[in-house]
């Protein structure tokens, strides 16, 4: 409410008929100052009244907004159940793959790649013979067949040697035994079969590629060359004996001729088990086969 100034110089509120400063009187537009003396009202001052204190007002979101922290739903897009749908044909791919894996891996131990035909197992018995077939295979392996065949070739020489001795021998028997014309010559054909055998047995001990061959084979052909020697230098001493004391034919008293038959069936039993397992081998590589008569 807005103040006026009275007569008084000081501003009253509207309907207050008394100054509150000077206690004038204002009567129709008057100032009036009581006598001395003179008692007058006194008024209090209109209260003055202050506003209360506002309390700051907390925010409230407008009705219909999403609460707080609320993510609002997003555009429409898969459906709900999409993503699990997704996961469950995953799920399933990778156990599908999981359980090929497995069955690959379970084949290939049962039934491993074949890369080739796999070799025999390797035997130290020697050829022979058997109902169904001539011998075994003369090799283990295919990876051993270029080192047996050179071995073969190698002692395939060795025996033509031996059989030129065995000739030369036999005819020297049967000259002594008969008193023959060559009776004089029959020592040093002896002598000549003992070196060309010893000769012989030096070359097949470092023969190429001999553990190729059949170990007991070749143990029978060193045995049987071995004792045929032992033979042969009793039958040169024979044919000495024949010489010096007159030759009596078919003498079998003489004690060289006796000792002679020892080494003699020795070198036969040698010569027997080694044609046995030569000549299988020799027929695979097309090379010459024997008797045991004949080494």
């Amino acid at each position: 409410m807005a103040l006026t100034r009275q007569g008084c110089g000081h501003e009253l509120r509207p309907g207050v008929r008394f100054c509150t400063i000077c206690q004038a009187q204002t009567i129709d537009g008057r100032d009036f100052r009581p006598a001395p003396g003179e008692a007058v009202p006194s008024y209090q001052a209109a209260p003055v009244y202050h506003a209360a204190p506002v309390e700051p007002a907390w925010y409230q979101p407008p009705e219909g907004s999403p609460a707080p922290r609320q993510i609002p739903p997003g555009p429409p897009g898969l459906p709900p159940d999409r993503p699990r749908r997704l996961r469950g044909v995953l799920l399933g791919l990778v156990t599908f793959l999981a359980a090929g894996a497995v069955t690959a891996a379970v084949m290939l131990i049962m039934h491993p790649l074949q890369r080739g035909p796999a070799p025999a197992p390797a035997s130290s018995a020697p050829p022979g013979p058997t109902a169904s077939s001539p011998g075994p295979a003369p090799a283990s392996s295919p990876a051993a067949q270029p080192a047996q065949e050179q071995a073969a070739r190698g002692l395939a020489g060795l025996l033509a040697q031996s059989v030129m001795d065995r000739s030369s021998i036999v005819a020297a028997v049967n000259d002594v035994s008969q008193c023959g014309p060559n009776l004089h010559q029959d020592p040093q054909i002896f002598q000549a079969a003992v070196t060309s055998r010893q000769n012989l047995l030096s070359r097949l001990a470092s023969l190429p590629d001999r553990s190729a061959l059949p170990a007991t084979m070749v143990a029978a052909l060193t045995s049987a060359w071995q004792n045929s020697i032992k033979a042969d230098q009793y039958y040169a001493q024979w044919a000495r004996d024949e010489m010096s004391n007159g030759c009596t034919s078919n003498n079998t008293s003489d004690p060289n001729a006796q000792a002679a038959a020892g080494p003699d069936a020795q070198a036969t039993a040698g010569k027997q088990t080694f044609v046995s397992g030569w000549n299988p081998i020799a027929a695979h590589y097309r090379l010459p086969t024997y008797q045991w008569n004949q080494l």
